[in-house]
């Protein structure tokens, strides 16, 4: 039996075994082996005019991009004397995936100096129409989206869907889809393109339309692309758009894990928890081995039915195979654990998390809050702020709800709450609760703060006053030029059970009796 054919007869044997390593390179930690393979390659191919010498380089330079070293397939590029496209292509998909798409850019526009040789083809044209979407290029986009239909390129179906994209991407959505119309032959990566389309600008409407009628016609059969680019549009979807998706899924012969994934979003997104778990079940009996996205999107679907038996075998498994390491997956832990009401394994998992961000403290913040501890969920809160790290919106709503079970704690200071930018800050106010003798407002030592989220001036967003110092809420109020609202009249009452309207000009609707309750006037 003759040995198969080697793709280099012109290199010896040494040659083959350095550029099988040099295919094994794929990681920046391998780029050590893959320098000393370069070097032992050049030895071999003294002179530039080695019939094999064209074809390692472009080698070389997939694996120097793969190990992130972009310099160094630069070098290689432009060190060789007979530059082609397949050398630019090769580069510039390698930039790509790096999301340099400036360089990228830049690296397409030097294309055409190198004369005719370097051309770009229907491979470079998607790679630069990409970056353009990327870095929201539009007037680049339409120069050279016109630049292949003058070359005759724009039917290629690689050119027109990287053009549907970058019109999508870059505020056209419309443009986009009267380029899909006016396609004459759409595969199921044009429908692909134009449901992500419209979902990255925000038409969910519209992408649920553009995958109904994929989902019609039949032909060509949705596939994991399209799961992937309808989820977005499915955050809050209709009882029959989700059996009309898993009707799609069902339909699937062969479900990869992106498939399963999208399905599982879909669920958890929807509050349908039950079925999100049976799904996962389905999912293991099928032999699916789930990645980290799988298991950190069924772990609250767990917390939610209290499957706490089936959240510690997704525990165990995270263990076995060293996936502690992600954060998304310990905040999910955390939180599962929580919900199922061990408080006790979500501040394991907690205190054995080498890196945590806000979600990680809200997390367990909102868990000792949910059971009660709401001292120790203050300490927490104040612990983040110590370490630098910003609280957003919802580490606020996780510590007033932990507030309200800690009134009893509370005896001599409160939250305050500024506004800087636009972005929430927090400090800490050595101000006296102001409780008056006589008076049992919300149980004799309720605090609050009065807080505006976001407050802009193209922004219309409700505000929330939390009884406690109304004065200093109306005073807040008229700072920021607010007018009053229904809401905020009835709220907007004096300790001293002053009428509103004697001091700020305004009719109170209600009023809190000595006992603490409120009633209409």
């Amino acid at each position: 039996m003759n040995p198969p054919r080697s793709l280099f007869p012109e290199l010896p044997p040494a040659g083959h075994a350095l550029l099988r390593l040099v295919d094994s390179c794929r990681a920046p930690a391998h780029l050590r082996s893959l320098r000393a393979a370069h070097a032992r390659l050049l030895f071999l191919l003294r002179l530039p005019s080695h019939p094999a010498s064209a074809a390692v380089r472009v080698k070389l330079i997939q694996a120097y991009a793969a190990c992130a070293a972009l310099p160094a397939a630069r070098a290689v590029l432009y060190a060789s004397p007979d530059r082609t496209t397949v050398f630019f292509n090769v580069l510039l998909r390698g930039l790509t995936a790096a999301s340099l798409h400036r360089d990228a850019l830049l690296l397409f526009a030097s294309m055409r100096p190198q004369g005719h040789a370097c051309f770009p083809d229907h491979y470079t044209y998607p790679l630069a129409l990409k970056s353009c979407a990327a870095t929201d290029g539009l007037v680049l986009g339409r120069q050279i989206h016109s630049s292949t239909a003058r070359l005759g390129l724009d039917g290629n179906v690689f050119v027109a869907h990287s053009a549907i994209s970058m019109y999508a991407r870059c505020g056209r959505p419309d443009d986009a889809y009267q380029m899909f119309e006016e396609m004459q032959y759409r595969d199921v990566v044009s429908w692909n393109a134009m449901i992500s389309g419209f979902a990255h600008a925000g038409l969910f409407g519209r992408a649920m339309d553009v995958f109904r009628e994929l989902v019609a016609l039949q032909c060509p059969k949705p596939d994991a692309g399209t799961m992937a680019s309808i989820l977005p549009s499915m955050g809050k979807a209709r009882v029959e758009d989700i059996a009309l998706l898993k009707g799609v899924f069902d339909e699937m012969r062969f479900k990869g894990l992106i498939s399963w994934n999208a399905m599982l979003a879909v669920y958890t997104n929807n509050e349908m928890h039950v079925e999100a778990v049976e799904l996962f079940m389905r999912m293991q009996k099928d032999g699916i081995e789930p990645d980290a996205v799988t298991l950190a999107t069924v772990l609250p679907s767990c917390g939610e039915v209290s499957a706490l038996s089936l959240g510690k075998r997704i525990h165990e498994v995270i263990k076995r195979r060293r996936m502690c390491s992600s954060m998304l997956l310990e905040n999910a832990l955390m939180d599962m654990y929580a919900n199922c009401g061990c408080l006790k394994e979500a501040r394991d998992v907690f205190d054995s998390m080498g890196t945590r961000d806000v979600v990680s403290w809200t997390s367990i913040i909102s868990a000792y809050g949910r059971h009660g501890h709401g001292r120790e969920a203050i300490d927490l809160f104040e612990k983040m702020c110590g370490q630098g790290l910003e609280p957003d919106s919802i580490a606020f709503v996780a510590i007033l709800a932990a507030c309200s079970h800690a009134v009893a704690c509370i005896t001599d200071s409160q939250h305050g709450y500024y506004l800087d930018n636009q972005q929430w800050r927090t400090i800490i106010l050595a101000n006296k609760l102001r409780v008056m003798e006589g008076k049992n407002y919300v149980n004799s030592s309720y605090y609050a703060s009065f807080i505006l989220s976001q407050i802009q001036a193209n922004f219309q967003k409700d505000i929330c006053l939390i009884l406690g110092h109304q004065q200093g809420a109306v005073v807040l109020i008229m700072h920021f030029g607010l007018s009053f609202d229904r809401a905020v009249r009835h709220l907007a009452l004096h300790f001293s059970n002053e009428r509103h309207h004697e001091r700020y000009g305004d009719e109170d609707r209600m009023e809190c009796t000595n006992s603490g309750k409120w009633r209409w006037r």
